[in-house]
C-alpha cells in the first residue's frame, strides 16, 4: 500500500511540519473531499465517531469517574459526566462536541471532555445534543439550553457552584457555544463564567473557500451542506437568527469572558476574527490565539504536534482562571 505523502496536500508549505503526516493519512482514508467522500451520512457519522474515538484517545487515561444520564429540563438530553479523581474545584464545565451539528458523539469526544475535566479540576458534562437534518435548528441549541439550565439549577447535587460554570464548545459546538451564550445573556440566572470557542462555526453565509487550502478536513462545501441540513432554505438568507448562527448577532454586548483560538489555516477564521472583533467592539473580555499553519481540527488530528500541546495548555490555563475560587492559580 502507498504511503500517504506531504506532496499530496494542497498548499504543503503552508502546514505546520508537525501536523502535514497525519493530515496525509486522512485524505488518503477518505479522499481528498474528506468525510464528504462518503454520500451516506449515517455511514459518514459512523466513521467520524470512530476516527474521532482513535485520534483523541491519549496514551495514558486520565483520572476521571464517568456517569452516563440523562437531563430532564425542557427537553430530555443524553449527557456524560467526568468528575475528577484529584484536585477537583467547584467549577462546572458544559462541553458541546464537535462535527458541524451533522455529525459527532459524546463517544467520538469521550477523551477530549475527560482531559478538560481533568485538566481543569472541573465536573465536566458532554451532551448528546440532537443533529441536524432529521432535527434542525432550533433543536441542538434547545437542547444546549436545556443543559445548562440543568447545569445551573442542579449542579450543585454535583457539588458545581453555579457562579463558576464555563461553556466550551469546538467547530460546530462551538458555534452553539456562541449561540447559547447569546439567549444566557440576558436571563438572570448566574452569568457564564467562561465562553471558550474552539474555531467555532458560526456564520451560515460562510459560501467560498476564500485563501484558506481546501484540505479535506472541513471545507466550503462541507460548510455548506451542513447549514442547509441545519436550517433548510433560510440558510445564506436574510431571516436567520441569532441563537442559530452567532454570526448574525449585530451586538455583542453582555457576552461573557471569551476565550477563542482557530487555526490561521482553518475555513474559519475569517468570520472568527470578525466575532473576535465584535466582542471587543462591545468591551467584552477577550483573549484571542490564531494557531500558525494549523488547519481545522489540528488538536485532535495532531495531538503530539508541539502547537496543539500550546493551544491546550492556553485553553485549560484560561478554563483554570474562570472556574476556580482564587484567579490566581495557573
Amino acid at each position: 500500500m502507498r504511503a500517504p505523502k506531504d506532496t499530496d496536500i494542497p498548499e504543503a508549505h503552508r502546514i505546520d511540519p508537525q501536523m502535514r503526516r497525519q493530515l496525509a493519512t486522512l485524505r488518503d482514508s477518505l479522499g481528498p473531499r474528506g468525510f464528504l467522500s462518503v454520500a451516506d451520512l449515517k455511514e459518514r457519522r459512523r466513521l467520524y465517531d470512530r476516527l474521532g474515538m482513535s485520534v483523541t484517545a491519549p496514551t495514558e487515561q486520565p483520572e476521571v469517574v464517568r456517569s452516563d444520564v440523562v437531563l430532564d429540563s425542557g427537553s430530555t438530553v443524553r449527557a456524560r459526566i467526568y468528575q475528577p479523581a484529584e484536585d477537583r474545584c467547584e467549577g462546572g464545565l458544559l462541553y458541546i462536541h464537535g462535527g458541524g451539528m451533522v455529525m459527532g458523539s459524546i463517544e467520538a469526544e469521550d477523551a477530549y471532555a475527560a482531559r478538560l475535566a481533568s485538566g481543569t479540576g472541573a465536573t465536566t458534562i458532554s451532551i448528546d445534543y440532537r443533529l441536524a437534518p432529521e432535527h434542525p435548528y432550533p433543536a441542538a441549541i434547545d437542547d444546549c439550553t436545556a443543559a445548562l439550565t440543568w447545569l445551573m439549577g442542579s449542579g450543585h447535587t454535583l457539588g458545581i457552584d453555579p457562579d463558576r460554570v464555563a461553556v466550551y464548545g469546538v467547530s460546530g459546538g462551538g458555534g452553539l457555544a456562541a449561540a447559547l451564550a447569546l439567549r444566557w445573556r440576558h436571563r438572570r440566572d448566574p452569568p457564564i463564567a467562561l465562553l471558550a470557542l474552539a474555531a467555532p462555526m458560526l456564520d451560515d453565509r460562510t459560501g467560498e473557500q476564500g485563501t484558506q487550502p481546501a484540505l479535506g478536513v472541513w471545507d466550503s462545501e462541507h460548510n455548506i451542506e451542513a447549514w442547509r441540513h441545519i436550517l433548510g432554505d433560510t440558510a445564506g438568507g436574510t431571516e436567520v437568527p441569532a441563537d442559530a448562527a452567532a454570526a448574525r448577532a449585530t451586538d455583542l454586548t453582555g457576552m461573557p469572558p471569551t476565550f477563542l483560538d482557530v487555526g490561521s489555516l482553518d475555513l474559519f477564521l475569517p468570520e472568527n476574527l470578525r466575532f473576535a472583533q465584535g466582542l471587543a467592539t462591545a468591551g467584552v473580555s477577550l483573549e484571542l490565539h490564531v494557531h500558525p499553519g494549523a488547519y481545522h481540527g489540528f488538536d485532535q488530528l495532531a495531538p503530539g504536534a508541539e502547537r496543539t500541546r500550546q493551544a491546550w495548555a492556553r485553553r485549560i490555563e484560561a478554563l483554570r482562571r474562570a472556574l476556580r475560587r482564587d484567579p490566581t492559580l495557573p
